[in-house]
């Protein structure tokens, strides 16, 4: 393939935090009790849950590597930090959600919005359009298709006793999205380390 070619080839991306296997596991437990309930949500699997900085869309290939040195020096400034899981929600409410989530919050919340808003600044050199919404950090956990059955599910995430997890935040990924039948499936292509608390 030339170079030209390349060129022409694109990539759906997005900027995003990963989660521990700890959080990831009390989610899995979630969304096996939900996802048997009747009803018209497309629930996320658990290996792809994560928390979303920046939604680029479809960029050229050979755009990733500008993005990455434009970016690795903007996350290399912000310490790492601690963040932790809160309530489940919904937007645009708990009660006739489109979207259901897990909240973040924590020690590091103050960092986390710094990381995204620094992100969202140092992209818009890129072209990328400044984001026009606060930041509400969240793990999407499923889309609602239908509303049958919803206030069912509601009643049942709302009853579940979510435990607040702490977990670290020690890098940023630009990550792939590849949308297949079964839902999107995510591939790392960057990792952008934040920077260590002990130097």
């Amino acid at each position: 393939m030339s170079r030209q070619q390349r060129a022409h080839n694109t990539v759906r991306t997005f900027v995003a935090i990963d989660i521990s296997a700890e959080l990831r596991k009390a989610c899995q437990q979630l969304l096996a009790q939900v996802s048997q309930l009747p009803g018209q949500v497309k629930w996320v699997r658990p290996e792809s849950l994560h928390i979303t900085l920046k939604f680029l869309g479809n960029i050229p290939e050979n755009q990733v590597t500008a993005i990455q040195e434009t970016l690795t020096p903007v996350v290399q400034s912000v310490p790492s930090f601690t963040l932790e899981s809160t309530s489940l929600g919904g937007f645009p409410s708990v009660e006739h959600p489109r979207v259901i989530w897990l909240g973040i919050n924590g020690r590091g919340i103050s960092s986390l919005q710094t990381l995204q808003q620094r992100i969202d600044e140092a992209l818009t050199a890129l072209g990328f359009p400044a984001e026009n919404r606060p930041f509400r950090p969240h793990l999407t956990l499923g889309r609602v298709k239908a509303p049958f059955n919803l206030p069912t599910i509601v009643k049942t995430l709302l009853a579940h006793q979510f435990p607040p997890i702490a977990f670290p935040v020690t890098e940023v990924i630009l990550m792939r999205s590849q949308l297949q039948r079964d839902g999107a499936r995510y591939t790392p292509l960057v990792h952008m380390p934040l920077k260590n608390n002990g130097e």
